[in-house]
């Protein structure tokens, strides 16, 4: 519990710090920023992120607000929405995204072998895959 408090706690000063914006907030558009299109829908993203649709709603408005995404009608659905990155957008997240790595990178896995980091990503899939199952409510 203390690790993962602690390296949301980096991620989140850091961002504050570098982009102005919460790291909730950096993950939304770092996602979008992943998708083909730079676009995703809105459903999709809620469920990558694991963001309840209010709290992803509140991001999605003071994201746009901000000029770095654009909430526009679903090309493969209706009655759907898709987030679309701006230009602002992209270029946010090129420039924080090289710091966030070397937030996560340099402090913790410089301490890790090549063995160890594989490892380490072996049981996160694990553990991710069990806290996922319908089995735990």
């Amino acid at each position: 519990m203390l690790l993962s408090h602690l390296v949301e706690a980096a991620l989140d000063k850091h961002t504050h710090t570098d982009g102005g914006l919460p790291h909730a907030f950096y993950k939304v558009l770092a996602l979008i920023y992943d998708a083909p299109g730079k676009r995703m829908r809105l459903k999709v993203l809620s469920g990558e992120l694991r963001f309840s649709p209010s709290r992803l709603s509140h991001a999605i408005k003071r994201l746009e607000a901000l000029g770095l995404l654009t909430k526009v009608d679903s090309e493969t659905r209706g009655k759907s929405w898709d987030a679309v990155l701006t230009d602002s957008g992209v270029a946010f997240v090129r420039r924080i995204a090289p710091q966030q790595m070397r937030i996560v990178r340099d402090p913790l896995l410089a301490v890790l072998d090549d063995e160890e980091v594989t490892l380490l990503a072996d049981i996160a899939d694990k553990l991710i895959e069990r806290l996922e199952s319908p089995a735990i409510p």
